[in-house]
């Protein structure tokens, strides 16, 4: 629990870090193992370049990390990431938001592929948990992540935070899609097979083109 505890603190000076404009946030972020902090940490760094070039080199390390994770996560994350790269890269985010369409097509067909159990950080093996990344650690919402750690006095939920990054679901995401051309997130949004989602999303399109207009 105390390493568990000693991660999440290096998580906090890097998100800080990056608020802050201080250069040690990138070194911070790389103190942590694959995953979903890190992978947040990099998306709220793409949020705050200044410069495309700088979006551009930390694009491939979120993508890399979010890659090894649960549909149920990785939906949520390329969603954040989507809407952090619309301002830099509009072709990079509607390719993105590819990834986040079939993230919630394959939960609909393979849900729960993830196994969310935090007490695994007591245990020197954990056959249903993947202790490369902090996967079974975090759970997740459609306002952003939360951490568990079991305590012997019971668990704690502690919020992931990072500064800039608020989307986290596709029609969030759509809502904010500036630059991204109306016919191909029609397209996009037709291929959701989720109805509920796809509803969403078709009122989020909605409101943008009248934005545009």
């Amino acid at each position: 629990m105390r390493g568990q505890l000693n991660l999440l603190i290096t998580f906090r000076e890097s998100a800080r870090a990056i608020e802050t404009k201080n250069e040690m946030a990138m070194a911070l972020a790389n103190l942590l193992r694959p995953g979903i902090k890190r992978s947040l940490l990099y998306i709220a760094m793409i949020e705050a370049a200044t410069r495309r070039d700088d979006a551009a080199q930390v694009l491939p390390l979120a993508q890399k990390d979010i890659g090894l994770l649960p549909a149920e996560q990785r939906l949520r994350l390329n969603a954040a990431l989507a809407a952090s790269l619309v301002k830099w890269d509009p072709e990079a985010a509607f390719g993105v938001l590819n990834l986040v369409i079939a993230a919630y097509n394959d939960v609909r067909t393979n849900p729960r592929r993830g196994q969310f159990d935090p007490a695994s950080v007591r245990r020197v093996f954990n056959p249903k948990s993947d202790g490369s990344s902090d996967s079974s650690l975090i759970l997740p919402g459609n306002r952003g992540f939360y951490e568990a750690v079991q305590t012997q006095r019971g668990r704690r939920n502690i919020g992931l935070r990072v500064p800039g990054v608020s989307v986290f679901t596709l029609h969030a995401l759509i809502a904010g899609a500036i630059g991204i051309d109306p016919g191909r997130l029609e397209a996009a949004v037709m291929s959701v097979r989720d109805e509920t989602t796809q509803s969403a999303a078709w009122i989020s399109l909605a409101s943008l083109r009248l934005r545009e207009k």
